[in-house]
Parts: structure tokens; C-alpha cells; sequence
């Protein structure tokens, strides 16, 4: 619910995934730790760029705790 059933990259509506792909958005482990369930270590991807986001992890996962941590801001 936090990430609006959006994907946090591109934007793209989870309906439009299901629609396109049959398939809902990813739910993304920022620390790429899949043992780490607590809500501010996930965020929504589409099937895309969940895929752009397991290249370039650091760059990644920097990315990802900027975003997350900005959420508390609005």
C-alpha cells in the first residue's frame, strides 16, 4: 500500500502489469537480503525494473534507502 501499487522506478500501475505480463509487481529487497522482510527494506518494481535493479547493486540499494527515507519526508 505505501508504494501505491506502483512500481517505484518507471511508474507503472500494477493493473498494468497484471494486464501485460499476468503477473503482479515485485516486491524488491533494497538490501538484496531475502531474509530481511522488514517493510523499509521493500519496494514495489514492475517485472523490468526489478531486473535493472540486480545489476549495479551498491548503486542500487543507495538508491532504493534515499527513496524510502524520503517517504517520511511527505
Amino acid at each position: 500500500e505505501r508504494d501505491g501499487w506502483t512500481c517505484q522506478l518507471c511508474g507503472k500501475p500494477q493493473i498494468e502489469e497484471v494486464q501485460i505480463l499476468g503477473r503482479r509487481l515485485a516486491i524488491h529487497h533494497i538490501d538484496y537480503n531475502k531474509n530481511n522482510n522488514d517493510l523499509s527494506n521493500h519496494i514495489l518494481l514492475c517485472h523490468n525494473c526489478n531486473i535493472k535493479a540486480n545489476r549495479d547493486r551498491e548503486y542500487w540499494e543507495e538508491y532504493f534507502m534515499t527513496l524510502i527515507c524520503s517517504y517520511g519526508d511527505n
